[in-house]
């Protein structure tokens, strides 16, 4: 590909994208890490970025996670999503108190099972028992059997 005239970053961004299709989360993230440390041209750094960043916070890098997605997301057209994303990683990083502020304020625009598991997280992690059930049931009714909302569920129901 290189010889057809597509430069390094570009390879792995593209790579990216496609491993994301292919739900392979790990490779997708190596990918854009190389794409991202070969500077990748904007606007596909920010995207690049955007990707890292939700599934840092997915893979277990909720600090590289923030940094990549509020980096990026004032950079991208379409952030709802990474912004989901970016509340999700605020919780694991441990700043429940700004994840549950961002996701308040992205759940009018992306009512997403996403979103309210994030904002039932925060809630729970700031031991806010009937806020964080009236989140977990609603992500439950976009996505019922799901087996994280429902590890979360049982978690909520035992808080005092």
């Amino acid at each position: 590909a290189e010889k057809k005239g597509y430069p390094d970053p570009d390879l792995f961004y593209q790579r990216g994208l496609a491993r994301i299709a292919l739900m392979q989360g790990r490779e997708a993230y190596t990918d854009f890490d190389h794409a991202i440390g070969r500077n990748v041209a904007p606007p596909m750094v920010w995207i690049a970025m955007m990707h890292r960043g939700m599934i840092g916070a997915d893979i277990g890098d909720p600090a590289l996670a923030v940094r990549d997605l509020e980096q990026a997301i004032p950079n991208v057209d379409d952030a709802r999503a990474a912004r989901v994303a970016l509340g999700l990683a605020y919780v694991r990083a441990g700043n429940p108190v700004k994840a549950k502020e961002l996701l308040t304020e992205s759940l009018p625009q992306t009512p997403s099972p996403a979103a309210f598991y994030g904002r039932a997280l925060a809630f729970y992690t700031l031991k806010q028992k009937a806020d964080a059930q009236a989140d977990i049931d609603a992500a439950l009714r976009l996505a019922p059997k799901n087996p994280r909302f429902e590890e979360l569920r049982d978690k909520i129901r035992a808080l005092p």
